[in-house]
């Protein structure tokens, strides 16, 4: 989780809610306590940092952790993130069922193609093997008939 310790890095003012806004697009971006944890974890590895400066605006920033971790901002920033990935999850859903129907419409479209195929090849077949009766053979029938 490198860009955890970035956020400090590039951000002046620090928050949860900050922080939380700067991961989520991360690949790693996960869920709710790891990315929390992760956040008060680079804080508290701050209050050893050789910068005083650093040490006490991470101390400061810990203090206020707790509430903010429960704050309505970071409950519905959650909640956001969470109704984008139910979203997500269902259109996915949804495209798997259409490609289902469309590799199953395609089954059936090759199945009636073959049956169509052989049919008219059986009757060209027919055809032209002398299973149809030649004019020849049908008017010496007729012939034969009326002697």
């Amino acid at each position: 989780m490198q860009s955890a310790k970035l956020y400090f890095q590039e951000n002046s003012s620090w928050s949860l809610i900050d922080y939380l806004k700067y991961r989520e697009n991360s690949l790693d971006f996960d869920d709710r306590s790891k990315e929390h944890r992760a956040y008060a974890k680079v804080l508290e590895n701050m209050l050893n940092d050789k910068s005083e400066e650093w040490s006490t605006k991470a101390e400061s920033t810990l203090k206020h952790f707790e509430t903010e971790k429960s704050s309505a901002a970071v409950s519905a920033f959650w909640d956001s993130v969470y109704r984008r990935r139910y979203e997500r999850d269902i259109e996915l859903l949804q495209l798997k069922y259409t490609k289902g129907a469309l590799v199953d419409i395609m089954s059936e479209m090759e199945q009636m193609r073959a049956a169509v195929t052989n049919k008219s090849i059986r009757t060209l077949k027919h055809a032209f093997t002398g299973g149809e009766t030649s004019n020849k053979q049908k008017r010496q029938k007729n012939d034969e008939e009326e002697m």
